[in-house]
């Protein structure tokens, strides 16, 4: 074994997990650090469950490079347990909820930017921290928090692409693992999500709208026989499941894979993406437009609170109806209105709805998060 990196801070708290790692196709590797279950000093006040830190660190994403060696690169995680890249170089990386995570989701991160958890905070300049703190002076403890500027870094947070409704998609989501391969069906190009505590595979697709990434997520194999918490597409197309059931998932800790079988076509909402006035869903299948009755389709939107409170409900939630339904000539897409607001979360369920050759639709619900509207210009 050599040593890459070391040069951030390690307490003796069991929750100081490191993430990843994923390397780009120059060379660069970036991890993961999760904060303290109780070690360190709080970033603010909270239900007494909130995540802390010694400094050095923790909550950040990490990069080393040939040339820059051991650099902090991007900020304010709580526990980002899943480190992903896609073919492109971009880094996504998954958090759980808990305090200032109202659900669990999923953020494309790039580099100096800041995702919501201020403990991390503490390492900037402006705040005395910075490479100081190590796992070579740990004496020097960090015994009082500086006074963090809330309206500041509430104005900094950039907001996830995808959130991940607690409890009824995950509980603890893994890594984002691109599909790139056409030997898994008709998903090429989607990204699966694995999650530590529902033995489940989520599967989501991501659009760029103003700048920003967002998209929906669905449920798509469950379940699986352990916590699927690092998940790997092989060079045959199988899909590799690493599970583990350390306290909070039940099950057999072990390996398994999902495979294709070549012919089998699923009955899925393949995305949902944006329109102007609404949604459009595309299937994998050419639907049957009878099924398709008005009083079966439903969405809802809603919002989390952004606090230090652990996790947030479902809040300002809206029952929203939908109009103007269209189904493309080759049956194979649906688009409808319904009022849009950005920053909001909205749940599409199609209750009933049957392809064309009579399958039932397998997995009838999607989450999409809606950062940015598209522009009329």
């Amino acid at each position: 074994y050599d040593t890459l990196a070391y040069k951030f801070r390690l307490s003796t708290d069991y929750h100081e997990f490191n993430h990843g790692p994923v390397i780009d196709s120059k060379g660069g590797i970036y991890f993961a650090t999760n904060l303290s279950d109780d070690e360190g000093v709080e970033a603010g006040v909270s239900d007494g469950i909130q995540m802390t830190t010694v400094g050095g660190y923790r909550g950040w994403v990490m990069k080393l490079s040939e040339d820059k060696g051991l650099q902090p690169y991007a900020y304010g995680l709580r526990t980002p347990a899943g480190v992903g890249m896609n073919e492109k170089d971009e880094l996504f990386i998954t958090d759980n909820q808990g305090d200032y995570v109202g659900s669990s989701y999923m953020v494309h991160v790039e580099e100096g930017k800041f995702y919501g958890h201020p403990a991390s905070l503490v390492d900037l300049p402006k705040y005395g921290g910075g490479a100081k703190l190590d796992h070579t002076n740990l004496a020097d403890e960090l015994k009082v928090l500086p006074k963090l500027d809330e309206a500041d870094y509430r104005k900094k947070r950039v907001l996830p692409c995808l959130w991940i409704p607690h409890n009824e998609y995950a509980n603890s989501p893994g890594n984002p693992e691109f599909c790139q391969t056409v030997k898994f069906g008709p998903f090429q190009g989607q990204v699966f999500i694995g999650d530590f505590s529902k033995k489940i595979v989520m599967r989501a697709n991501l659009e760029k709208v103003g700048g920003m990434y967002q998209g929906a997520v669905f449920h798509f194999l469950k379940p699986v026989n352990c916590g699927p918490h690092r998940i790997k597409f092989g060079p045959d197309g199988k899909l590799w499941l690493g599970e583990h059931s350390r306290g909070w998932a039940g099950g057999t800790p072990g390996m398994q894979y999902i495979e294709w079988d070549g012919k089998t076509m699923p009955f899925e909402m393949y995305s949902v993406k944006l329109s102007k006035e609404g949604f459009k869903i595309q299937f994998t299948k050419p639907i049957d437009p009878d099924s398709l009755v008005l009083s079966n389709f439903k969405v809802s939107s809603y919002v989390y609170n952004y606090w230090a409170n652990y996790g947030s409900e479902q809040i300002d939630q809206k029952v929203l109806s939908a109009s103007g339904i269209k189904v493309s000539e080759d049956k194979k897409t649906v688009e409808f209105n319904v009022p849009l607001e950005k920053q909001r979360i909205y749940r599409i369920e199609l209750n009933g709805l049957k392809s064309a050759s009579g399958d039932l639709l397998i997995n009838q619900k999607a989450t999409y998060t809606l950062n940015n509207l598209i522009s009329n210009n």
